[in-house]
């Protein structure tokens, strides 16, 4: 007896099953509505919403704060419509509306995302977090990964005053992001 030959059905469900293996490389394959569930789904498999605050992430979001000297650092994690707060230090609320947060816009990047004077960037002056408070004016963050790569959130620092971010500051903010992804990675 050879191979049952595919239904369509069983052919949609193995594609759906080789696509989600690809991850977030192979988001190009998806439509943005399944690429944000593959992302919330990444977020989710972490446990990192509901486990409280973390000793590992709290020290490196503080050695972050302390080594740049800025206003607020945060290791945020970016759901559907709230940017939570997994740790933080400095000003900051313990979450934040989606769609004002700019830690969103550097998942959505999936880069470093610097913005030495937001008052001054057209994509941000006018933020709520940028004109009210805490009176955002520098920003600076990094990505940080769930599993399969999906963007779940970033290691970010703010400030209350622009300021110039030269190529060495990036790679120290690489660095911490890198061991608080290490972190997150044990995890899953």
């Amino acid at each position: 007896m050879g191979k049952a030959a595919l239904t369509p059905v069983n052919q949609k469900r193995t594609r759906q099953h080789a696509v989600a293996a690809l991850g977030a490389s192979g988001k190009f394959l998806l439509t943005p509505e399944q690429a944000e569930a593959e992302r919330l789904k990444s977020l989710r498999e972490t446990n990192l919403l509901d486990s409280g605050p973390e000793e590992p992430f709290d020290r490196i979001v503080g050695a972050t704060r302390k080594f740049f000297n800025v206003g607020a650092a945060s290791l945020s994690l970016i759901d559907g419509d709230v940017q939570h707060f997994k740790s933080v230090v400095g000003p900051l609320r313990d979450e934040t509306p989606r769609q004002i947060a700019l830690c969103t816009a550097t998942v959505e990047r999936n880069t470093m995302l610097i913005i030495n004077d937001t008052l001054t960037d057209d994509r941000f002056a006018s933020n709520p977090l940028v004109v009210g408070d805490p009176h955002i004016r520098f920003y600076a963050g990094f990505p940080l990964h769930g599993p399969r790569g999906w963007n779940i959130g970033t290691l970010c620092i703010i400030d209350q005053k622009p300021r110039s971010f030269p190529p060495s500051e990036q790679q120290v903010l690489r660095i911490l992001a890198a061991i608080a992804q290490s972190y997150i990675d044990i995890r899953t």
